[in-house]
C-alpha cells in the first residue's frame, strides 16, 4: 500500500457473508515506508467472520483492521484475542450401532481394541512415505510383551509395517511404523489394534525401513572387511536379544566392516542406537560409516565418530580408517558423555549438507554437528573403531522429512459403531421419522475453557449457498421429544448409545490432543458441563431425527448453552431423503408364460417407481423372476430362476417424469423352464419380485401376482428316413437307417408316430404298415419289440426323452426303421410321409 492511512483490501459484510467461514494462509500485508494504514476495512456488520492465517508484512495482524471489534470481530487475526474455541468437523451417521468405529472400517475382529495414531506433518511439502517413532503406553487389553500390536492405513483394514523396537513389559513399548503418506501440512492417520490373546508377533523392521539391521540374526555375514574384529553380543542390547561390539575392545581396525547389500543416500534420515562406556572405555573412538564406497577397503567413506580419547565430541570425518583423524574431520562438536544409550540421527540431504544430532537416553538433544560435502550422494554402512568397549544397534534409515512429524495417540476405540451415512463436512440425509447422529468436533486454540455446555441448535438452509451463510440469529435449539410439537428437527432417543455416553476420536483432520466428550439424546440436547484445555479438542454425538414436518435442508451448529462459538469452519447440513417407492407391478401382463419350442421367450416384469426428491434420484432396480419353490433368493438358473438389472441392461426405467419412472425388466426364458400348470411343480406358479434403490440408498420392493408357466411339449425330427435301394419282394434285413428325435419342450416325453402310404408317384404303393420302427437295432423278419406304422391309428414309440435342463447337450435319442417291399411294387424311387406328435410319459 502506497497510501497513507488507506486500506488494502475494503470488504462488504455481504460478501463475507456469502463465503462465511473461510480461512486464507499465508497472506501478506504491507505499507511502504513511511505510511501506515488498514489490511482490511470491514463495511458494515455481520457475526460470520474470517480467518487469517500465517499472515506477514508490516501491517499484518490484529492491531490493523478495522471490523468493530479490537479483539475479535469478523477479521481474526493469528494475533486476535479469541478463545478460539471452533466447530472444524463434522459427519453424519446412522443409529445402527455404538459409539465406536463401524464393523466395515475393522481390522479383525479377534482384535477388540483399537486407537488412532495421528501424524501431523509440520512442512508445507507432501511425503511420499517415511517411518515415524510412536511410543505406545501399555493398556491393560494389551499382551505384556506387545507382541498383538498391528497398524493399519487409514481405511482401519489394509495392514502397514511396523517395528516393535524395545518394550518394557507390561508398560511402554517403542515402536516404529510406515506411513504410507503424509500430506503437506496436514495429518495422516494410521490405526494401532491390539487386544488380541492369540496373535503372533508380526514386527517387521526390514519392510518398515529402507535400510534395517538389528544383528537379530546373530552374525555379521552381510558384512566383508575387519570381520574378525567384530562379533554380536547379548550386552549391552538396547532392543531384541542382541546388539554388535568388537570382539577384542582394545583393538584397532584397518578398514572397518561394511556391506553394500543395503545402501544409505541422500534423502534419508539415517538412525542408529550407540552404547557409551565411560568406565572402560575412556580412551575409545568408535565410528559408523556410511555412504562407503565399494570396495570398502580403498576407505572412501563418511563417518560419525563417538570420540572418548582427548576431548569428549562427536565428530562428521570423511575417508576414515579407525578413528575420526584417520581421516579428515569435516565437524565436530564437543560432548559430556556418560555411560548408556545415545541416539544418532544423521539428516543427509540432497543439497550435500549432512546434520548430525545426539540424544541422550532420556531423548534429549545433547550436542549436534554439521558440514557440507559433496564427495559421496550414496553408498554401504559399516563401522570402525581403535578401541571400543561400547556397542551398537537399531542402525536403520528412512525418507526424509524435514521437520519431524508430531504423533497424537487417540483413545481407545472398540468395534461396533454406527455406519457412516456421508462422508467427513459432506450433507448428510435421512428419511422423516429416521433416527440420525450428528458428530461434532469442538477444538480449542485459545485459553483453557471449562464448563461448556455444548447445545446442539438448527436453522433452516432455505436459499442460503451454504450452511455457513445461514445467519446466525436463524439458529433455534433443538427441542427434545417431549416439546417437539411442530418442529422439523428433534432429539431422540436411541437403542444403541445412552445420554451423557463418553466419545472416542472417530473424526479426521483434528488439531490438538484429544479430550473425551459425550453423546446426547432425549429429553437433552446439550452436554453436561465440559472442559476442553487450549490445544485440545473433542468430539460430541447428538441422536436427532427430522420430523414429518421437515420440508427442507437444515443447517446444524453447536453453541455454549447459547452463545456462539468463536468460529465455524464446518456447519452440518441435513438433506430430507424419500425412498422410492412400488406402485402395482406384473409379470407377464399378468398372463400365463407361453413358451417358444426350443428358443427363448421375452418375459417382462412391469411397474411404476415414485421417488418425492425426484425421478433423477433413482438409480438401480433388480427384478428376479422365478418358480415359487426357488424362492426370490434364487441364483439364476435357466429352469427356475431369471434375475434382471440396471446393471446387466435388462432392467431399464422409461417415461420418466416429475418423480416417477417407468420400470421394465425384461428376460429371455428358455424352452425348458418348469412348468407350473401339471405335473412336478402342480400347485406353485411363477412369480417376480423386484426391487428398486435411489442414490441415498433408499430401497423398496414389490411382488406381482403369480402367473403359471404353460406346459411345452415339442421336439424335433432330423432329416430323412432313407432306405436305400431295395429289390421287390425284399426288406432292409438288420439294416436300420435312423432319425434323431431331440426334445424342445419342458416336460419328459413319449412320441407316437403315423405313417402314410410310400408312392412312386403313379400307381405303385408300398403300405404304411410296411415299415416297422423301434428304439433299438432289429433284423426286420425277426423283430419282436417293433412297431408296425398305421395310416388311421399312431403308434406310441416310448423313447422316454427327460425334460431338459440346458441347452447343450440336447435331449436326443435315435429311432430305428426297416421296411418290406412287396412283390407287386415297381422299380422307381417311393416316399412317404411319417408324423411325429410328442405326447405325455405315463
Amino acid at each position: 500500500m502506497a497510501v497513507d492511512t488507506g486500506s488494502l483490501i475494503t470488504l462488504s459484510s455481504t460478501t463475507l457473508n456469502a463465503n462465511p467461514s473461510k480461512t486464507f494462509d499465508n497472506v501478506g500485508f504491507t505499507a511502504t515506508t513511511g505510511i501506515s494504514g488498514f489490511n482490511i476495512n470491514l463495511v458494515g456488520e455481520t457475526t460470520n467472520a474470517w480467518r487469517i492465517t500465517n499472515n506477514y508484512g508490516n501491517i499484518g495482524g490484529e492491531g490493523f483492521d478495522i471490523d468493530g471489534i479490537d479483539a475479535c470481530g469478523s477479521i481474526r487475526f493469528d494475533n486476535s484475542a479469541c478463545l478460539l474455541t471452533e466447530q472444524t468437523q463434522v459427519r453424519w451417521r446412522a443409529d445402527d450401532g455404538g459409539e465406536g468405529a463401524p464393523d466395515s472400517e475393522w481390522f479383525d475382529q479377534s482384535f477388540d481394541f483399537r486407537t488412532s495414531v495421528r501424524v501431523l506433518n509440520n512442512d508445507n511439502q507432501a511425503y511420499a512415505s517415511t517411518a515415524v517413532k510412536v511410543i505406545v503406553p501399555y493398556d491393560s487389553a494389551m499382551q505384556s510383551d506387545f507382541e498383538d500390536l498391528r497398524f493399519t492405513s487409514d481405511d482401519g483394514q489394509t495392514e502397514v509395517p511396523f517395528w516393535l523396537e524395545r518394550f518394557t513389559a507390561s508398560s511402554e513399548a517403542q515402536v516404529w511404523v510406515r506411513i504410507p503418506t503424509l500430506p503437506a501440512s496436514s495429518q495422516a492417520v494410521v490405526y494401532m489394534y491390539y487386544g488380541s490373546t492369540t496373535a503372533a508377533i508380526a514386527s517387521n523392521g526390514p519392510a518398515t525401513f529402507d535400510v534395517f539391521d538389528d544383528y537379530e540374526d546373530n552374525n555379521i555375514t552381510e558384512y566383508s572387511g575387519d570381520t574378525g574384529l567384530f562379533t554380536t553380543v547379548t550386552t549391552p542390547v538396547y532392543g531384541g536379544t542382541y546388539a554388535l561390539r568388537p570382539s577384542n575392545t582394545s583393538g584397532r581396525t584397518t578398514n572397518g566392516i561394511f556391506r553394500f547389500d543395503d545402501s544409505v543416500a541422500q534423502g534419508q534420515i539415517i538412525r542408529y542406537m550407540q552404547y557409551i562406556n565411560t568406565t572402560a572405555g575412556s580412551g575409545d573412538e568408535p565410528c559408523t560409516l556410511f555412504g562407503v564406497q565399494s570396495p570398502g577397503t580403498t576407505n572412501q567413506n563418511y563417518a560419525v565418530c563417538l570420540e572418548q580419547f582427548g576431548t569428549d565430541r562427536i565428530s562428521l570425518a570423511e575417508n576414515v580408517t579407525d578413528n575420526d583423524t584417520s581421516g579428515t574431520v569435516l565437524a565436530s562438536s564437543t560432548v559430556s558423555y556418560s555411560t548408556g544409550w545415545y541416539e544418532v540421527e544423521i539428516d543427509w540431504r540432497t543439497n550435500n549438507s549432512m546434520l548430525v544430532s545426539l540424544y541422550n537416553s532420556a531423548g534429549t538433544l545433547v550436542a549436534s554437528t554439521t558440514a557440507t560435502d559433496a564427495s559421496y550422494t550414496s553408498g554401504g554402512y559399516g563401522y570402525t573403531f581403535w578401541f571400543q568397549n561400547g556397542a551398537w544397534d537399531s542402525f536403520t534409515a528412512r525418507p526424509r522429512v524435514a521437520t519431524a512429524p508430531d504423533v497424537f495417540l487417540g483413545a481407545k476405540q472398540s468395534s461396533g459403531g454406527a455406519n457412516w451415512i456421508s462422508l467427513q463436512n459432506s450433507a448428510g440425509s435421512a428419511v422423516p421419522d429416521d433416527v440420525v447422529r450428528l458428530r461434532v468436533a469442538i477444538e480449542n486454540g485459545g485459553l483453557d475453557v471449562t464448563g461448556q455446555q455444548y447445545r446442539l441448535e438448527y436453522a433452516a438452509k432455505a436459499a442460503a449457498p451454504t450452511c455457513e451463510s445461514v445467519s446466525s440469529g436463524s439458529y433455534a435449539t433443538v427441542p427434545n421429544q417431549a416439546s417437539c410439537g411442530s418442529s422439523p428437527v428433534c432429539m431422540q432417543t436411541s437403542s444403541f448409545v445412552s445420554n451423557g455416553a463418553v466419545t472416542t476420536d472417530l473424526l479426521r483432520n483434528t488439531d490438538g490432543t484429544f479430550s473425551a466428550g459425550e453423546i446426547v439424546t432425549s429429553p437433552s440436547s446439550e452436554t453436561s458441563g465440559l472442559s476442553v484445555d487450549q490445544d485440545f479438542y473433542t468430539e460430541l454425538e447428538y441422536v436427532l431425527t427430522p420430523t414429518v414436518n421437515a420440508t427442507d435442508a437444515y443447517c446444524f451448529r453447536v453453541t455454549n448453552a447459547g452463545t456462539p462459538l468463536d468460529f465455524y469452519a464446518k456447519i452440518a447440513e441435513l438433506g430430507l431423503r424419500f425412498d422410492p417407492t412400488f406402485g402395482s407391478v406384473s409379470l407377464n401382463g399378468g398372463l400365463p408364460i407361453s413358451l417358444i419350442p426350443g428358443t427363448t421367450t421375452a418375459v417382462t416384469v412391469f411397474g411404476t417407481v415414485t421417488d418425492f426428491n425426484g425421478f433423477t434420484d433413482i438409480t438401480n432396480a433388480t427384478a428376479t423372476i422365478y418358480r415359487s419353490g426357488a424362492g426370490a433368493a434364487c441364483t439364476p438358473d435357466n429352469n427356475n430362476c431369471y434375475i434382471a438389472s440396471t446393471e446387466n441392461s435388462m432392467c431399464t426405467f422409461t417415461d420418466c417424469a416429475g418423480n416417477s419412472c417407468d420400470l421394465s425388466c425384461t428376460v429371455d426364458v428358455f424352452f425348458h423352464a418348469d412348468p407350473t400348470d401339471a405335473d412336478t411343480y402342480e400347485g406353485e406358479e411363477w412369480l417376480a419380485f423386484a426391487e428398486v434403490e435411489d442414490f441415498s440408498t433408499g430401497y423398496d420392493f414389490a411382488s406381482a401376482p403369480g402367473v403359471e408357466l404353460n406346459t411345452l411339449r415339442a421336439l424335433a425330427v432330423d432329416s430323412l428316413i432313407n432306405y436305400g435301394s431295395l429289390a421287390a419282394d425284399s426288406d432292409t434285413g438288420s439294416f436300420n437307417p435312423t432319425t434323431t428325435v431331440t426334445n424342445l419342450g419342458n416336460v419328459p416325453i413319449n412320441i407316437d408316430i403315423e405313417g402314410n402310404d410310400l408312392t412312386d408317384g403313379a400307381s405303385s404303393q408300398i403300405s404304411a404298415d410296411n415299415q416297422k420302427v423301434a428304439t433299438s437295432t432289429f433284423t426286420y423278419s425277426a423283430c419282436v419289440s417293433c412297431q408296425q406304422l398305421s395310416t388311421s391309428t399312431p403308434v406310441t414309440l416310448g423313447i422316454n426323452l427327460s425334460k431338459p435342463s440346458v441347452i447343450t447337450p440336447p435331449v436326443e435319442t435315435e429311432v430305428y426303421w426297416g421296411i418290406a417291399v412287396p412283390f407287386t411294387a415297381s422299380n422307381a424311387a417311393h416316399t412317404g410321409t411319417n408324423i411325429f406328435t410328442p405326447i405325455g410319459v405315463n
